[in-house]
């Protein structure tokens, strides 16, 4: 998924890419820690790292019910 791109050479290990929407919300807990790291790397203009963060404040957010489940 993000593999190749800022993460590149920092031992950042993202796991399998998301089949859909759905399955990333299901699987937000495999992903977040990557995207934490992710949003520190020093290679993000601070308007990224922003953007990332406010990102992973919503996929925090999201529940069973907003996905259709």
């Amino acid at each position: 998924m993000l593999q190749g791109l800022v993460g590149e050479g920092t031992g950042m290990k993202l796991p399998i890419p998301p089949r859909d929407l759905a399955d990333f919300h299901l699987r937000w807990s495999d992903f977040r820690p990557a995207m934490i790291r992710l949003q520190k790397a020093p290679q993000l203009t601070p308007e990224q790292s922003d953007t990332l963060g406010w990102l992973i404040a919503l996929s925090d957010r999201i529940s069973d019910h907003d996905i259709g489940q």
